[in-house]
C-alpha cells in the first residue's frame, strides 16, 4: 500500500526502530524498554510522511485455540500514531495494509483492545466467549478480566467460528516476571498487575492501562 513501509524487526535499522519506539512511548505515555525482545520477531507496518514515521502497527505469530480449532493467528501489536498526527487517518491506513496481509497469510487475525469501535470499522469482530491462557502443562487458566477485549479478523482460510465459545492462547514467559501467573494474573518488579493470555496486550489484554492496541490512532 502506498506510503506504508513493511519490514521485519531483524531488518529494521537502529534509527528506524528508535523512531518507532519513541512514537509508541509518546502515544502511550509509558516506557517501551525491552518491548521488542518481549514480543519476539514481528512484521512492522509503518506509515511515512516526508520520510518520517507517523504511525505504526506490527504482527507476530500466535496460536489461538477454540473448542473446535487450533488457529495459526497473526496477532496485532503496537498500534499507535504520533499524538500530533492522530485523527488524520494514518492509523487506519496502517491497519488496512496489515489487514490485507493477515487475510492472505493467516487463518485468523487477533488483537486486544479496550476501545473496539476503531477496529470494528475496519472489519474486526469482538470475541464474546470466555478467554483462557494455556499453561505449559496443558492446564487452562481463566482470564475473565480480558473477556470482551479480544477481537478477531476473519481471513480467506478462517473456518466457521462460534464467537461465543471459549478461546485460549499459549502463555508466553516475560523476562520481567517475578512469579508464574496465578489465574491469569502476575506482577512485574514495579508491582503493576499484569493480566493476560500472553502478556501485556499480546493476546487477551492486561488491563486497559497497559494494552498496546488500546486507543484508536
Amino acid at each position: 500500500m502506498e506510503g506504508i513501509e513493511t519490514v521485519r524487526t531483524a531488518e529494521l535499522s537502529e534509527k528506524r526502530l528508535r523512531e518507532i519506539t519513541q512514537l509508541m512511548e509518546a502515544a502511550f505515555g509509558e516506557s517501551f524498554e525491552g518491548y521488542w525482545d518481549d514480543i519476539g520477531p514481528a512484521l512492522h507496518f509503518v506509515a511515512l510522511e516526508t520520510a518520517e514515521v507517523v504511525a505504526h502497527a506490527c504482527v507476530v505469530d500466535r496460536e489461538l485455540h477454540t473448542l473446535a480449532h487450533q488457529l495459526r493467528t497473526g496477532y496485532v501489536e503496537g498500534v499507535a500514531a504520533w499524538p500530533d498526527h492522530q485523527g488524520r487517518g494514518h492509523g487506519a491506513r496502517v491497519m488496512r495494509a496489515l489487514n490485507e496481509f493477515l487475510v492472505e497469510n493467516y487463518q485468523l487475525g487477533g488483537l486486544s483492545t479496550g476501545v473496539t469501535g476503531f477496529y470494528t470499522k475496519l472489519g474486526w469482530e469482538t470475541w464474546r466467549g470466555r478467554t483462557y491462557i494455556r499453561m505449559a502443562d496443558g492446564a487452562l487458566a481463566r482470564t475473565a478480566e480480558d473477556d470482551g477485549t479480544l477481537m478477531i479478523l476473519r481471513t480467506r482460510t478462517t473456518p466457521a467460528l462460534n464467537t461465543s465459545s471459549n478461546i485460549s492462547a499459549e502463555w508466553r514467559p516475560r523476562r520481567a516476571l517475578v512469579a508464574p501467573p496465578q489465574e491469569g494474573e502476575w506482577r512485574d518488579p514495579s508491582g503493576r498487575c499484569r493480566v493476560g493470555v500472553i502478556y501485556e496486550g499480546a493476546t487477551h489484554g492486561s488491563g486497559q492501562k497497559h494494552q498496546r492496541t488500546r486507543a484508536p490512532p
